[in-house]
């Protein structure tokens, strides 16, 4: 999830209420939300599939590396930064945010046990299955599941760099102060589904709808990365071009997030 100025879920039977829990609380990030019962149907019909592969399945390493082509080709088919959740299951456009949350809910309806983990600019997946460890970043259909030890701890290391990937000539980047590298909680990943709507806003310079989208980020997942943002909101704000009176309305709804930038004003 980066910055450009570019910015930046154990059941073994399926669960509908489970799935409809989950999608309920991410699909009220999108403004797109009557998609949510085909989302919901699509995902009872994929995860009764790959219960039937799996008993069909020679090993685990065999039916997870199954999974993973299977969820990429039914929702996941090509990459777009930013999307809403409800994308990848009306274009099969995905970014590495709501990739990982469908890959969340499909896991935990097959019973693989999993943790989210967050860095500065990515989120990606550790599954902790029967027979081994393994390491799924969403964004990399060819090469995103790591099955053997050292290339799992090889890529760990290298997401504990907290580094920017590749950058486009000529963009301007953010770099965050703050090393992350922790666990996320399947119900906190609505808070970085509105981060990430409020970097878009930023990006447009649209600062209202920005500081609105780090409300929500900020009730439903209070990190780091929000205020930090919020600082840079602020900061844009005061030398922008808008009239003192704007200037002011915005900072004030800003008040929240950092009382101290509104104190130094």
């Amino acid at each position: 999830m980066k910055l450009s100025l570019t910015a930046l879920f154990f059941a073994f039977a399926i669960s509908s209420w489970g799935q409809n829990a989950a999608l309920d609380q991410l699909y009220t990030s999108t403004p797109n939300a009557h998609s949510r019962q085909m989302a919901q149907a699509k995902l009872v019909d994929f995860v009764a599939a790959q219960l039937r592969k799996r008993e069909s399945a020679k090993s685990e390493v065999q039916f997870v590396n199954r999974l993973v082509k299977s969820v990429h080709a039914e929702f996941l088919r090509s990459y777009k930064p930013y999307v809403h959740i409800n994308e990848p299951f009306e274009t099969g456009t995905y970014d590495c945010l709501t990739g990982t949350a469908i890959f969340s809910i499909v896991l935990t309806e097959l019973g693989l046990p999993h943790q989210i983990i967050e860095t500065n600019y990515h989120i990606f997946l550790t599954i902790e299955g029967k027979e081994q460890k393994y390491l799924l970043e969403t964004t990399d259909k060819l090469f995103g599941l790591k099955t053997q030890s050292a290339e799992i701890n090889a890529s760990l290391d290298q997401y504990k760099q907290n580094k920017l990937g590749s950058v486009a000539t000529g963009a301007h980047y953010y770099r965050f102060k703050e090393n992350l590298f922790r666990t996320v909680a399947p119900s906190q990943l609505k808070g970085l589904l509105h981060f990430n709507q409020a970097v878009v806003a930023f990006n447009s310079h649209n600062f209202s709808c920005c500081i609105e989208q780090l409300e929500l980020a900020k009730q439903n997942y209070d990190n780091p990365r929000v205020r930090e943002l919020a600082e840079l909101v602020s900061e844009s704000i005061v030398s922008s071009m808008l009239s003192d009176k704007e200037k002011y309305v915005l900072l004030m709804k800003l008040a929240s997030f950092e009382e101290s930038v509104l104190a130094s004003r």
